[in-house]
């Protein structure tokens, strides 16, 4: 048996404190009433990083604070990749862990910072690899279950992707008895796109169904997607009512969808969201890490002094967390949990009917999350969701309680359909995408394009640029429209550009979002607009730019003289 095979390793935060777990070290620590805080961390590299935990630790400790409890490593996505495809992959922002060295540091470049590999672990086809090179390092939460939903780059076998999940849960099954914890987070899978908390709350229900039939104990985080501290409140309680084993999620995600490019306002967002959290851990004693979102988020890749500094805010925030948790009206916030809860369950319930219905063994991991996987976020609210049915919602239910991000979703959108009275003249066919997780832009320029009297062809996310222009060729589209996030601007750019050269295509091209890569001679990743424009790749300023430079194009012979405004093709 291949778990057999592995040692779970420790770490110096582990060998200082005594215990053989994160989760040991936690329970300790909750009981005794601490508070506990977490860091995203991931440079331009794996020395870099290495280096930037150090830093932080230090500054915490001079200025006289604990550092964080935790860092989640926030590599680039090559790291879900089997090692043999690793090295050939398209670059992305953030570091990767290349051999057993680089593995060892994990556990051993900080002693107050306890490492956790969550992001492009377990979900990737490479899950069992970098579960058993995490267990030797010394990370006994490991994740992320979520990502089983994920598609990486240049690899499209969903079932072995899914039975190599299988098989890494059942490694960490072989060790739970050692404190080990399979992790996940909500809004990095199918949950992240829900219209209503009530099936977001009910799919960690799903994901610790999942978890339990491979044999794993499961920490759920979540909150990245709320910004409302009183809905992150009810949500997480809603969440905790389902933890019956009161295992400590790994993290409650700090807002990550408010921040704006002043500041100072990002520090009293923060410093409120933070506030916020830790009453929670105080008046329940969840062991759950409040993690403070850096206040450059939107602006750039945060440097290590940036970290450090909402490190440092947090723990004087901390200070009187007991005191004021006592002020908060907490029977009317536990009320609102109960009655999402109770909706929560009966999702799952729904969920675990259908599949059964549509022939899934539902004794089957495999089976179960292949099964979910290919039916996709929208399909699954319609059809087992607890609201009401209503055609307002594009997943065709009205929420118990609408998500933020599809509040959002929706607000921003309108403001482009109230300006889209009339079609477009020359409409054009359309290819819609984004190069990694991040769905809401995609979402909002899916609308706006329909709206204005474009056709759109939405291929999803974590997409390749090959999938783009073979949906340009097979749906005879004129423009290419690409949302990216995740540091690849400019190399995944270049090469859609090659692609369509190579085949003697000449389509409107633009791209949006954070405009982005890591070059040789920067420490930081260079903004790369300038040279993106060189190569024909247009780079409207907002989604209001996009449409207006769509109107002074005609779109090539051939294309349909009028197209409904809520035509949406999927390929």
């Amino acid at each position: 048996m291949l778990a057999e095979t592995v040692t779970v390793g420790s770490t110096r935060l582990l060998r200082r404190e005594g215990v053989g777990s994160e989760a040991e070290y936690r329970r300790n620590g909750r009981d005794a009433g601490r508070i506990f805080t977490a860091m995203n961390i991931g440079m331009k590299d794996w020395p870099e990083t290495v280096e930037a935990i150090r830093l932080i630790e230090e500054r915490c400790l001079a200025r006289g604070v604990r550092p964080p409890d935790r860092y989640q490593l926030i590599p680039e996505r090559r790291m879900g990749l089997p090692y043999e495809l690793r090295r050939d992959a398209p670059g992305e922002t953030g570091p990767v862990l290349w051999d057993a060295d680089d593995w060892w540091q994990l556990g051993n470049c900080a002693e107050w910072i306890q490492p956790e590999v969550g992001d492009n672990m377990i979900g990737g086809p490479a899950s069992v690899e970098n579960t058993i090179a995490a267990l030797t390092a010394g990370s006994t939460y490991v994740g992320c279950l979520s990502q089983f939903s994920w598609r990486w780059p240049y690899f499209d076998d969903d079932v072995q992707q899914v039975s190599e999940v299988v098989k890494a849960c059942g490694i960490l099954a072989a060790k739970r008895e050692q404190g080990v914890i399979l992790d996940t987070y909500l809004e990095d899978g199918i949950a992240g796109t829900f219209e209503d908390y009530a099936t977001l709350v009910g799919w960690a229900g799903v994901e610790r169904w999942i978890a339990s039939m491979c044999g794993c104990p499961l920490s759920v985080s979540f909150g990245g997607l709320t910004a409302d501290p009183v809905t992150k409140t009810v949500v997480t309680l809603a969440i905790e009512l389902g933890n019956t084993d009161r295992i400590p999620a790994a993290f409650v995600q700090g807002d990550t969808i408010s921040y704006t490019h002043d500041l100072d306002q990002n520090a009293s967002i923060c410093a409120q969201d933070v506030q916020y959290m830790m009453l929670v851990q105080a008046r329940y004693k969840t062991g759950a890490c409040t993690l403070p979102v850096p206040l450059t988020e939107k602006l750039r890749v945060p440097t290590w002094d940036e970290i450090a500094q909402v490190q440092i805010m947090a723990r004087r925030l901390e200070l009187r967390a007991h005191e004021l948790a006592a002020t908060v009206d907490w029977p009317a916030l536990e009320t609102s949990a109960s009655e999402l809860a109770a909706r929560a369950v009966q999702f799952v319930c729904n969920v675990r009917r259908g599949l059964g219905d549509l022939g899934v063994d539902t004794s089957d991991p495999l089976q179960v999350m292949l099964a979910l996987r290919r039916l996709g976020a929208a399909q699954i609210e319609q059809d087992w969701g607890v609201g009401e049915p209503c055609d307002e919602f594009a997943h065709g239910r009205r929420p118990f309680r609408p998500t933020e991000l599809v509040a959002a979703t929706i607000a921003e959108s309108a403001r482009f359909e109230s300006c889209s009275s009339a079609p477009a003249q020359r409409p054009h066919f359309i290819v819609v995408g984004s190069t990694d997780v991040h769905q809401m832009a995609k979402t909002v320029l899916v609308r706006a394009l329909s709206s204005a009297g474009h056709e759109v062809i939405d291929i999803g996310v974590n997409r390749d640029p090959e999938d783009f222009v073979d949906a340009l060729v097979t749906r005879s589209a004129s423009a290419i429209v690409i949302t990216t996030h995740n540091g690849v601007a400019f190399t995944f750019g270049h090469r859609t550009v090659d692609l369509c050269t190579e085949r003697g295509l000449t389509p409107v091209i633009a791209m949006g979002g954070v405009l982005n890569e890591d070059m040789a001679q920067s420490a930081s990743p260079v903004d790369v607009t300038a040279v993106l424009n060189d190569l024909g790749i247009v780079t409207p300023s907002d989604i209001a730019d996009l449409i207006s430079l769509l109107a002074s194009t005609h779109a090539p012979p051939g294309a349909p003289p009028t197209i409904p405004s809520s035509s949406v093709r999927h390929p």
